[in-house]
């Protein structure tokens, strides 16, 4: 009975029953805060004081725990040895690669040379069978040309340089169980000041179960430390609130991006920018912001945001002058710019990596099924569901990508009359909150002007901090959490999931600045301390 007892909590979490978990835990943390405010307005706001802490200090414990899916992680969809179970090895094989072999790989030629160097293990009819993305055009093919040509790959590595290839690929190969589906996904797409500390970290060693286990470590420590930046900007409870949004979220869900290599670099960096500016140490706050900016460039939308606001009162100021801290602000981020941008590329062998990059971004810009934003909403058609294009394959995703373009040409003016629509209400409460306020909630305008993954919507964690300041914001993050989690337990249509989730994350940024204009400026709740 005892050795029984790990199959059976293995057959009680099943991925499903986690996400009924975490929507229960969102629940809980919903009330909990409703609770708090119901005591607040009666006159009330200590009673049960310890009772309350006690549950929300229990929940964020749970909300923590329910990020790693409760210590499922992947669900074992990746067969690693123990311990690395908490590995995930199909994208940490992206960046790993990507970054290890940049300077022969650039961002176009990781499909190439994997085919090149499967030819060594697998048949050659059995490779032309695969579906291929060309990562010049982003576009799925069969690999023909470097079936003909092997050295359109070799010819841009030493001889050493691809055994260290070959050798990394063996170890990768028989631990990602849909090897041969490698060569479908979208390459290698990070930045160069990613690829900065990457290639540093990567080159210390060949691939082994020791290298990949301690770098695959590295994002539990920079959580931690991000985790211990909010305690110590906004206490305890905020952080308790923030915690169980970003582990209960289901979009941003450990199975993602979990366990990979240097994936939260650019959530760390943002939030402590946010953490730093609540702090007034605003140069250090302008450089983590620049940082995050230059490691996915979207979380460039909070400076963008704090431009916004600097320039406002810059207008209506006395001799139109900037504030010293906006000044400051900026003054970090073009510091991280001086210092990042020649660093990387001395790192990725020169300022043209840069230009590679830009260049793939161009291609990268297809739709792709896991993405959220209000262009997503606008452009899914409902005579093109991914699900009822069959036989699933090369021209059904074609045709889904096609139909998705089309869709947002349609209605690419109903899209910006919908931006306008939104960015309202959120330039109105930047313009007259603190400046901390300012970046969370452009932070949640990456809902509205990007097509983002899903997985970056661990960002709306930072709403969390928000409720230090209303805690109906608090709330309704909670709620939030919750609908995600029952959208994805209802639905059974892939690509509409995404419609959905994105459909609540727009409400949810809008509801959020209108509670702050309705809202005394500039003023914490009394009991969200």
């Amino acid at each position: 009975m005892i050795a029984a007892a790990p199959d059976v909590a293995a057959s009680l979490l099943t991925a499903e029953r986690v996400v009924a978990i975490k929507v229960v835990v969102a629940i809980a943390c919903g009330a909990l805060l409703a609770w708090g405010i119901v005591l607040r307005r009666t006159a009330r706001p200590d009673a049960h004081r310890r009772l309350r802490d006690g549950l929300l200090l229990t929940l964020g414990v749970l909300g923590a725990l329910c990020w790693t899916n409760l210590l499922k992680f992947h669900f074992g969809s990746f067969p690693v040895e123990s311990p690395l179970g908490y590995v995930h090895v199909y994208d940490t094989f992206h960046y790993y690669a990507g970054s290890k072999y940049f300077s022969e790989l650039g961002y176009t030629r990781l499909y190439d040379c994997i085919v090149a160097a499967d030819l060594e293990v697998f048949s050659r009819r059995e490779i032309g069978q695969r579906s291929f993305r060309n990562l010049e055009t982003n576009r799925l093919e069969r690999p023909t040309a470097v079936l003909r040509d092997p050295s359109l790959c070799t010819r841009h590595f030493s001889p050493e340089r691809w055994e260290d290839f070959q050798r990394d690929l063996d170890w990768f190969r028989p631990r990602i169980h849909l090897w041969n589906q490698m060569t479908f996904d979208w390459g290698y797409n990070p930045t160069p000041v990613w690829t900065l500390a990457g290639t540093a970290l990567t080159n210390t060693a060949p691939a082994s179960r020791g290298q990949i286990g301690v770098l695959t470590l590295l994002d539990f420590a920079l959580l931690l430390a991000m985790w211990g930046l909010v305690g110590w900007a906004f206490g305890w409870r905020t952080t308790c609130v923030a915690l169980v949004f970003w582990g209960t979220s289901v979009p941003s869900s450990y199975l993602w991006a979990g366990g990979s290599l240097l994936r939260q670099g650019w959530l760390v960096t943002s939030v402590a920018g946010i953490c730093l500016l609540r702090r007034h140490h605003t140069v250090s706050a302008g450089f983590f912001f620049g940082y995050a900016a230059l490691l996915r460039i979207f979380p460039g939308i909070v400076l963008a945001t704090l431009g916004f606001k600097a320039l406002w009162q810059a207008w209506r100021a006395p001799g139109r002058r900037l504030a010293p801290a906006h000044a400051r602000v900026a003054l970090g981020a073009l510091l991280s710019v001086a210092i990042l941008v020649p660093l990387s590329a001395v790192a990725t062998g020169g300022f043209e990596s840069w230009q590679g990059f830009v260049k793939n971004s161009v291609a990268d810009s297809r739709p792709s099924m896991n993405q959220m934003g209000l262009k997503a909403m606008i452009s899914q058609r409902r005579d093109a569901q991914w699900e009822a294009l069959q036989p699933l394959g090369v021209a059904a995703y074609d045709a889904w990508t096609a139909a998705r373009e089309g869709g947002f040409r349609e209605r690419r003016f109903v899209f910006a009359a919908l931006v306008l629509a939104c960015l309202i209400p959120v330039a109105l409460a930047v313009s007259r909150e603190e400046d901390w306020v300012g970046a969370v909630l452009g932070t949640g305008l990456l809902s509205v002007v990007f097509l983002l993954q899903c997985y970056y919507y661990a960002a709306f964690l930072v709403f969390g901090l928000l409720w230090s300041r209303n805690e109906g914001i608090g709330v309704a993050l909670c709620g939030l959490a919750a609908y995600w989690g029952v959208v994805q337990m209802l639905s059974d249509t892939w690509d509409i999931v995404y419609v959905w989730y994105s459909l609540g994350a727009i409400v949810f940024v809008v509801f959020a600045a209108v509670a702050l204009l309705r809202s005394e400026p500039g003023v914490a709740e009394a009991s969200a301390g």
